[in-house]
């Protein structure tokens, strides 16, 4: 037997342990690269709601619908219930939009008939104080050469 040679019982009880260890490494390795690719994922739903918050309609990407079917098969919903929730929420905004610019309106038509108000009074106000102004003039210019 030579030095090299090495008896096939040794070499048997070594090969489970051998095997292990590597479906262990490509089970961990596995485990990585699907939580980065989840991460990954996640994120770009993310950027994609926040995107569609902002008011820009943008369409995903197909492997990004891809991906969110492939992963969240639960989650999978129509377009139309998203549409129909868009439109309904849309409705609502228009309506509320109508009622704030009558709001406006009457505040501003309110606004405009307190000024002509306070234009009468102040025309109402010169009119009487004209001649009493003239008095309380010349009531001063007495008052102060008796003093």
């Amino acid at each position: 037997m030579s030095s090299i040679d090495i008896p096939y019982d040794i070499l048997a009880a070594d090969f489970p342990a051998g095997l292990s260890v590597y479906l262990t490494g490509f089970t961990l390795g596995m485990a990585l690269l699907l939580a980065r690719t989840f991460s990954i994922t996640h994120d770009l739903v993310r950027v994609h709601a926040e995107l569609n918050k902002v008011g820009n309609n943008v369409s995903p990407p197909l492997y990004l619908i891809f991906c969110i079917k492939l992963m969240f098969p639960h989650l999978a919903c129509s377009q139309t219930a998203k549409n129909s929730a868009s439109t309904k929420q849309t409705q609502e905004l228009k309506a509320e939009i109508e009622l704030l610019q009558q709001k406006v309106k009457a505040k501003e038509t309110e606004i405009a008939s307190v000024k002509k108000q306070a234009g009468q009074n102040a025309t109402a106000y010169e009119e009487l104080s004209g001649p009493v102004s003239l008095l309380s003039i010349g009531f001063a210019e007495v008052w102060s050469a008796r003093n």
